[in-house]
């Protein structure tokens, strides 16, 4: 079986392990380990997506979660790939469309609403879908 492995800073359990205020320095095993196509890391959480195209969290991220073991994030169609920000994050479904979650206090994005959404919401929790508009040049 394959099995993710992390190391390096573990507070808030970003790495996946039994303790959350470590240094790991070399490679630990992530609890409940499962097989990941994808990974990204956040600052003091992680994503991943399996073969399948679920997507799981681990550690306190811009989501309601707050696991040290991988926890599922539900969306409506598979997950192709995933990224993670500092306090925000980002999938990209099967179809190509993107979602994103997370919070935007510092008003990082610009243009057209915060994370993507013409809103102006400051915290979003779960992931929403961002409408792609192409201007022409």
């Amino acid at each position: 079986m394959t099995a993710l492995y992390t190391w390096g800073d573990a507070t808030a359990g970003a790495l996946g392990h039994e303790r959350y205020d470590d240094i790991t320095r070399e490679p630990r095993r992530l609890i409940n380990s499962k097989k990941y196509q994808q990974v990204s890391c956040g600052e003091g959480y992680s994503l991943a997506v399996d073969h399948a195209g679920h997507m799981f969290g681990w550690g306190t991220g811009p989501s309601v979660f707050d696991s040290k073991a991988p926890f599922p994030i539900p969306t409506e169609k598979m997950v192709k790939k995933v990224f993670a920000g500092s306090k925000h994050a980002a999938c990209i479904d099967v179809d190509g469309d993107m979602y994103t979650w997370g919070t935007d206090s510092a008003g990082w994005f610009k243009g057209g609403g915060r994370m993507g959404h013409a809103n102006k919401e400051k915290e979003i929790q779960q992931p929403k879908y961002v409408l792609l508009v192409i201007h022409p040049l």
